[in-house]
């Protein structure tokens, strides 16, 4: 069973949308507000019952966890007790993945730096 360990520093939209602007002809309110747009996407899909899937890079779902029922008819907004939000990596972050592994391993062995693992 794999652990999973988080890459505790983040970037803010407002950095992924900088980063954006530096590598497109988006300016940064412009990649800010197809982020934005992307989100309101992303989540009437997922009110509306679809996943959402991004290319090579992955699909967006919902999951329930709910009390057992005997039939699937029996099922009611009672019965679940929690809603998750999925995304689960496509073919092109997994191997995106194993060279981010790699190149980790290298750096931690040449350095003597502890490593990080990413787990998409």
């Amino acid at each position: 069973m794999r652990r999973r360990q988080h890459v505790s520093a983040q970037l803010s939209e407002t950095d992924v949308a900088q980063f954006i602007s530096d590598e497109t002809t988006l300016n940064e309110g412009e990649a800010l507000m197809a982020i934005r747009q992307l989100h309101k996407v992303l989540l009437r899909a997922l009110l509306n019952g679809q996943s959402v899937k991004l290319g090579n890079w992955g699909y967006f779902g919902l999951s329930i966890n709910s009390e057992g029922v005997e039939k699937k008819s029996d099922l009611t907004a009672r019965n679940i007790k929690q809603v998750n939000a999925n995304f689960r990596a496509g073919e092109e972050l997994k191997a995106e993945e194993i060279l981010l592994r790699q190149t980790v391993s290298q750096t931690t062995q040449s350095a003597k730096v502890a490593p990080f693992v990413l787990f998409l």
